[in-house]
């Protein structure tokens, strides 16, 4: 598991499948089972962190691998694997 930023949150917004927007902090990212995850997890406007985390695939948008293309996993045994690995990198799991 790799954090990108462990000093100061950076604050990102996602687009949600309505379109609206979700301010994010990004938690890092993992590689599992052959791709790469990004975690997040949404804050409020006062930057309160909620308990929910969002797991999105990611992948390289070329091969300077400066700009990550993040996509929702669509398949619900894939996102339930990827975030229980989440967890156990992270140190949460019970």
């Amino acid at each position: 598991f790799r954090s990108e930023n462990t000093e100061a949150l950076e604050i990102v917004e996602l687009e949600d499948s309505e379109g609206g927007t979700i301010k994010c902090i990004a938690l890092g990212t993992f590689d599992f089972k052959d791709h790469m995850y990004c975690a997040f997890v949404e804050v409020d406007d006062a930057g309160v962190e909620s308990d929910d985390v969002i797991i999105l695939r990611a992948s390289f948008v070329d091969e300077t691998k400066e700009m990550l293309d993040l996509a929702p996993v669509e398949d619900d045994a894939e996102l339930e694997a990827a975030y229980n690995e989440f967890l156990k990198l992270s140190g949460a799991e019970g």
